[in-house]
């Protein structure tokens, strides 16, 4: 060998792979063209067959039938085989790709926003404010103790509110779930059914009436939102604030909200939204107890001697004298509060949309002097037959309150 360099020859295995990667190249191209971001849409702005459409069917050559939009590839079952219900495919055809267009829910055009959409209300502040402003007609499902008004029993039942049954509401096919913030997580649930779900806080009377009034405007009720919120709030408001104002200054007696029983009772502090005593012009005894819904027992009750409890008894008995009257015997029979009064008030009538009245009637009973001339029980019995459409001869004269 001379000292010049030699050139060394590439290795013969090269050839082979530099053929293997020009053949692949174009592969991965036409890869890219057909599934990827670079193909055009299947579907143009104006609705016609793209340029990758096939002419007959509008979708893409060599592709399978398109699942819903935006639809999670791993929600599909045959690529998701882990049987979570998130892979389960939509009832009546939602996720399925082989389902015919027109039973999907998807193809469905958005009709939440119109007049006549078919609601399921979750929660009963959500029903009373849609039979409030005129749409009742229009609910097609509730929870299982919804009861009030009593016309929205003919809804289906859509199962327990800590709970409810995510196919019973799906078989219904609405075009709007309403909840209230018990159900805020109910949207994820329904999402790949294409079901919209929206949560509204109407338990506070500022939020109910925020509530009331996008609802009103929403579905071309306004006058119907607006004629609710007057009967709703600012009557009895009226006669709260008007009788109020003669007992300003003078011993406003303290209460106590009770419910629960077996010697340990949940009651509500100034963090919960149930600010009724207040309302009504009582002291709250609880209302530096540590979070909404504080826990105390027979002897705290004792111990801190309010000059009343407000017994609110277990939500979903029919809201009448007979059903009242039977939790508050029972209460007062367990409790063994001795001689602190007991009042005992529909749960409703504490927060959500009948919230002021149950103000207006407490007050009436813990100032009766104030209220002289004013009867407030038949006030509200007019309110519930102008707005729900119950007869007063149907009502009994103690509708709200028993008082021992």
């Amino acid at each position: 060998m001379t000292g010049r360099h030699r050139r060394t020859p590439w290795p013969a295995f090269l050839l082979p792979l530099l053929l293997c990667l020009a053949l692949a190249v174009p592969g991965v191209a036409r890869t890219a063209t057909a599934d990827g971001p670079t193909a055009g849409p299947a579907v143009s702005a104006d609705g016609s067959p793209g340029a990758n459409a096939d002419a007959k069917t509008g979708t893409k050559a060599g592709a399978g039938p398109a699942g819903p939009p935006g639809e999670n590839p791993g929600a599909h079952p045959a690529r998701n085989p882990t049987g979570s219900p998130s892979a389960r495919p939509a009832a009546n055809g939602g996720g399925n790709p082989d389902t015919p267009p027109e039973n999907r829910p998807d193809a469905r055009p958005d009709a939440s926003a119109s007049p006549s959409p078919r609601i399921v209300a979750l929660g009963g502040p959500i029903v009373e404010i849609l039979y409030g402003i005129g749409l009742g007609d229009r609910i097609v499902g509730r929870t299982r103790w919804t009861t009030f008004p009593p016309a929205v029993r003919k809804a289906p039942d859509m199962g327990d509110a800590s709970w409810p049954n995510l196919e019973a509401i799906v078989r219904q096919r609405p075009d709007l779930v309403l909840s209230d913030g018990h159900f805020a997580s109910l949207g994820a649930r329904l999402t790949p059914h294409h079901i919209p779900v929206e949560a509204m806080d109407v338990y506070e009377t500022s939020d109910m009436v925020r509530a009331t009034v996008a609802l009103g405007e929403r579905f071309g009720h306004r006058d119907g939102a607006q004629a609710f919120l007057d009967r709703a709030v600012s009557v009895p408001r009226e006669l709260l604030s008007g009788a109020l104002s003669r007992v300003d200054g003078k011993h406003r007696p303290s209460g106590l909200i009770v419910a629960g029983a077996a010697g340990l009772y949940f009651t509500f502090s100034s963090a919960s939204r149930r600010l009724t005593l207040e309302t009504a012009g009582a002291r709250n005894v609880a209302a530096d107890l540590d979070g909404p819904f504080p826990v105390v027992s027979r002897e705290w009750v004792r111990a801190n001697r309010p000059d009343f409890i407000l017994h609110v008894p277990p939500e979903g008995a029919d809201p009448d004298s007979e059903a009242l009257a039977r939790a508050h015997a029972a209460f007062v029979r367990e409790a063994a509060f001795g001689d602190i009064p007991v009042i005992t008030m529909d749960g409703p009538l504490t927060y959500g949309p009948r919230a002021m009245w149950g103000a207006a009637l407490l007050a009436s009973r813990l100032h009766p002097q104030a209220f002289a001339g004013v009867d407030v029980p038949a006030r509200y019995r007019a309110f519930l037959s102008e707005v729900y459409g119950i007869a007063p001869s149907d009502l009994p004269p103690d509708t709200a309150l028993i008082v021992p």
